[in-house]
């Protein structure tokens, strides 16, 4: 027997009735049990593999295609060990029926505010995509697939010119306000 692709995993019991071409008065009735196993696959890729910040696109494409025969509740979330960068996934759950193919978008920034800014140096920071299922059966979760995706981010430096800008500016401050001090102290007298 070849189901349909993507039929439901679980047990069926069709009846089958076979009638005679002679005489129609003779009918077999048979009731045939079987089972469709739990298929599985699931496939997550990452779309592009590698994101430059903050220039290009400012966020990653997970798609997901359920092919197996099952439906899938999952959660995504990213992770790297040194906790640089912030994640956020819209949507963060996902239901999956069987067959069905859907994509979310992962936005990623530096998840302090002076990283943003004060960035002299290029960094690459390797992330893993991290994906739990969502079961109300606690006797079965179904597999996920391995490896999972690992993605890159390259925080591009920032120009030199705004770390020289800020020195300058407060080089620039400081001796004025040193210039009005020595004025203050040294030319300036009070009339009386």
């Amino acid at each position: 027997i070849d189901p349909p692709p993507y039929s439901p995993a679980g047990s069926y019991y069709p009846t089958l009735r076979l009638t005679s071409r002679t005489r129609a008065e003779i009918t077999l009735l048979k009731v045939v049990y079987f089972t469709l196993a739990a298929d599985e696959r699931l496939s997550i890729e990452l779309m592009p593999k590698t994101l430059s910040i903050p220039l290009g696109n400012r966020y990653f494409e997970v798609i997901l295609h359920n092919r197996g025969n099952i439906n899938r509740q999952l959660v995504f979330q990213g992770w790297e060990p040194d906790r640089l960068l912030h994640y956020r996934l819209q949507p963060a759950a996902v239901q999956l029926a069987p067959g069905v193919e859907t994509s979310l978008k992962l936005f990623i920034n530096p998840r302090h505010w002076w990283q943003k800014i004060w960035r002299l140096r290029a960094q690459t920071i390797e992330f893993d995509l991290l994906v739990e299922n969502l079961s109300n059966n606690n006797d079965y979760a179904p597999s996920l697939p391995h490896p999972l995706p690992i993605g890159a981010v390259n925080l591009k430096a920032r120009r030199r010119w705004l770390f020289w800008l800020l020195l300058l500016s407060t080089a620039t401050t400081a001796f004025l306000g040193l210039l009005a001090l020595a004025w203050h102290m040294f030319v300036w007298r009070p009339s009386l």
